[in-house]
């Protein structure tokens, strides 16, 4: 198998020849985490498609700024150089299968999966529930198996189909205190002229302590880390569009150019030039 290298974790990699030499990563996780527990903080994937399937977590996901809390069977999507993090809800053994897609290998394929009706999150009466979970073991068990493309690639294309025609359910925001939710927006909206977390402070009239803390109890995330994923979203994005490195930095929010190489290189492994010359 190769070697595939996603948020500086090395996975195995699979592809699937039959459609168009797709290349994806699947697998199932269980570990014991709770609120107060450090997690992988808000990033972006910068062209791996993310589908995760609860199985049986107390989990919630934060989107672009709105909040999804998932149930069991529940299925919930964050698209390339979307802002995304995991919120565990209580300490339990969090169980959910993965699933990454490099979607540009295949990009006809998702134009049709994400259609006008695309919902981040996505849930099945009892039927479809009890499917969606199977194709998912199904395709864990022969991930990697050699002579068993054709088979894979129906499971595969099932789960997509079984997931594009599921119960669409709108952001949940009424989870979050509306004078946050009102922050996230701000943040999402303006982070190219939010310098720093002090600007949030002076234009909401409210203190660090107090930010910190709705970060905190909220998304078990620091205010930092938030900003700054939402500007290297936006980097991303200019850079696969061809912007220059320069542009991409300060038109994303940054005010120090050797600053903005080194986050991007912590996120991604390479600099932001190599990224341009590579897409």
């Amino acid at each position: 198998a190769q070697s595939y290298r996603l948020d500086k974790i090395d996975l195995a990699l699979d592809t699937l020849n039959v459609l168009n030499g797709l290349k994806y990563v699947i697998k199932k996780d269980a570990f014991l985490i709770g609120p107060n527990d450090i997690v992988t903080p808000p990033h972006v994937h910068a062209t791996e498609l993310e589908i995760i399937l609860n199985v049986s977590s107390d989990i919630s996901f934060l989107i672009d700024g709105n909040l999804y809390p998932l149930k069991k069977g529940d299925v919930i999507i964050s698209k390339p150089k979307e802002v995304h993090v995991c919120i565990y809800n209580s300490r339990k053994v969090q169980e959910m299968f993965i699933l990454w897609i490099n979607e540009k290998d295949y990009p006809e394929l998702f134009d049709s999966f994400y259609g006008q009706n695309f919902s981040h999150k996505v849930c099945f009466e009892n039927n479809d529930q009890n499917k969606i979970i199977s194709l998912f073991e199904r395709l864990n068990e022969n991930f990697l198996k050699k002579n068993k493309d054709l088979e894979k690639a129906s499971i595969f294309l099932d789960i997509l189909s079984l997931i594009k025609n599921g119960n669409k359910k709108e952001k949940t925001i009424d989870l979050i205190p509306e004078n946050f939710q009102k922050i996230l927006d701000q943040i999402n909206k303006n982070f190219s002229t939010i310098y720093s977390i002090k600007d949030v402070l002076e234009q909401n009239y409210i203190s660090y302590s107090t930010l910190n803390r709705f970060f905190n109890n909220y998304l078990n995330v620091s205010p930092k880390q938030y900003l700054e994923s939402v500007k290297i979203s936006n980097a991303v994005k200019m850079l696969e569009q061809d912007s220059s490195v320069s542009d991409a930095c300060f038109k994303s929010g940054f005010n120090d150019c050797s600053r903005f190489i080194t986050i991007f290189k912590n996120r991604f492994g390479v600099t932001p030039f190599k990224y341009k010359k590579r897409t």
